[in-house]
């Protein structure tokens, strides 16, 4: 396989669409798939250059990524005896790279937060909803939009995005979702307050605030608990946090919550089926 044809397949491997030839010098951002391979204009990028050996090959670098999917990696180059010039020519090439990565997820996240900002006033806050009533939950502090759930995200008290509930449960974020760090609270803190509840999803959360009355921060993934535990713990020291994972086969839930609550020596809880 050649270079250029493994740099096609990596960017395909991420959802990137690559519908023409590929751009060198330049960010270029292309429409990419989401993770249920819904095709999102503008969703993908990629900042590629030509680097040329002593030896006259022609190498292609740089970086990619895929705003949908939280996915943002340099290309992969099996490359063997570089000399030292070489090897310190291809790294500054790379640091440039990183740099344009780093701009290009930044200006993701301007451009969903100031849309999550402009969308979230106008939704309507009252609905009948077919994934409510389906897990005999109510909404808290929710909004509707014809016929999905719609989950506001916040981090640090500011609204950064929205996550999207279809009536059959499929879940999707805005392109460019900040999502580490962010979360969602169901109910107030208060003086009163002695427990805090994480969880991941927003069903699991309502049905724990409905059973225990408890304030619960919904983290939206397993891989999201810590970064959202450390932000309650350093905002409430003394508060008994309770992390509510959740079960399944692969025990990632199980495994992140453990994680999340020896970062925060926090208590962790399974369901019991």
């Amino acid at each position: 396989m050649s270079n250029i044809q493994s740099v096609e397949q990596q960017l395909k491997n991420a959802g990137l669409l690559i519908e023409k030839a590929l751009t060198f010098g330049k960010l270029m951002r292309v429409a990419a798939t989401n993770v249920h391979g819904k095709r999102k204009a503008k969703a993908g990028w990629y900042a590629l250059y030509e680097y040329t050996r002593k030896n006259g090959e022609v190498i292609i670098c740089g970086a990619f990524g895929n705003h949908t999917l939280t996915i943002q990696e340099t290309i992969k180059n099996d490359i063997k005896e570089w000399t030292q010039q070489e090897r310190d020519e291809y790294r500054a090439k790379m640091l440039e790279q990183e740099k344009a990565a780093e701009q290009a997820t930044k200006d993701a996240q301007y451009a969903c937060i100031a849309k999550a900002q402009k969308i979230w006033p106008n939704l309507p806050d009252t609905g009948v909803n077919e994934y409510l009533n389906r897990k005999k939950i109510k909404g808290f502090g929710v909004r509707f939009c014809k016929g999905q759930l719609v989950i506001p995200m916040f981090n640090k008290g500011e609204l950064v995005s929205l996550q999207w509930i279809k009536p059959d449960g499929q879940k999707t974020f805005m392109t460019g979702t900040p999502k580490k760090g962010s979360y969602f609270l169901i109910g107030k803190i208060t003086e009163q307050t002695n427990i805090i509840a994480l969880v991941e999803g927003y069903a699991t959360g309502a049905s724990v605030h409905m059973a225990t009355g408890w304030p619960v921060f919904v983290a939206f993934d397993a891989g999201n608990l810590e970064p959202v535990a450390v932000q309650i713990r350093q905002k409430f020291e003394h508060i008994k946090i309770v992390i509510c994972a959740d079960k399944d086969d692969s025990r990632v839930g199980e495994q992140k919550a453990q994680k999340a609550a020896q970062a925060v020596n926090a208590v962790v809880v399974l369901p019991v089926f």
